[in-house]
């Protein structure tokens, strides 16, 4: 599925030396050879899938517009690259995509967007939450990656006592947890914007209660549930 590092940062000189940190920790970690998209404050770096070049961003090109995604997503049938330049000729900046209901986006993935020469940058993730995204601080620097194992490398956190326990445990790690702390999870169906080197909810983008009980009657009160409890038990 390959990986992806987002850094968000005040300046341009901090953003850069965050990503240049975070290099030598990708290689250590065999990501493989990385497309760099270098705008200023935010740093996107795209590692490739294995033995397949890292996909660059798609450009709409009659304006700044841009978009990526990692993971396995699918737009009316389509996947990356054909799925970035058709989300790009679709939409003219990241307002008119975000915006919409993103039904149309399935699979696993992170959809990230913005406009060349701003400052920020939106992070959309899937449905279950099941391609992960974390952040960590890294001073000034915000960082995003779907690895929170090269968080943690440009981080060093200690262990989350809690999440190594869920771990060992049941062989998942709850909740916005990691296994390192300050590695936080973002969570699912969820879009958020990063800019100077700080991450904003923005909203939820689809929710699992909508699409199931709109298929059936609603669910039954607290008041009803208890009345019904009490005439069984009377009976």
């Amino acid at each position: 599925m390959g990986s992806f590092l987002i850094v968000s940062a005040p300046t341009p000189y901090l953003a850069r030396q965050a990503r240049e940190r975070a290099l030598p920790a990708a290689v250590s970690l065999n990501l493989g050879a990385p497309a760099i998209h270098d705008d200023g404050p935010v740093q996107v770096v795209l590692f490739p899938p294995l033995a397949k070049p890292a996909l660059p961003l798609a450009h709409r090109p009659d304006s700044p517009f841009w978009v990526a995604t990692a993971g396995a997503p699918i737009c009316r049938g389509a996947a990356p690259p054909a799925l970035n330049a058709l989300l790009t000729a679709e939409y003219d900046a990241p307002g008119a995509l975000l915006e919409s209901d993103l039904d149309h986006l399935e699979g696993l993935f992170a959809l990230f967007c913005g406009l060349t020469g701003s400052p920020s940058v939106w992070i959309v993730t899937d449905r279950l939450g099941s391609f992960h995204v974390y952040q960590a601080a890294l001073g000034d620097a915000l960082v995003l990656s779907n690895s929170a194992l090269l968080l943690a490398s440009l981080t060093r956190p200690a262990l989350d006592p809690a999440a190594a326990r869920h771990f060992l445990n049941t062989g998942s790690v709850f909740g916005g947890r990691s296994l390192f702390e300050g590695v936080r999870k973002l969570p699912a169906a969820s879009v958020f914007e990063c800019s100077n080197g700080a991450l904003r909810f923005v909203r939820r983008h689809w929710d699992i209660a909508t699409k199931f009980h709109g298929a059936g009657p609603p669910p039954p009160s607290v008041g009803d549930t208890a009345r019904s409890l009490v005439e069984a038990m009377d009976a």
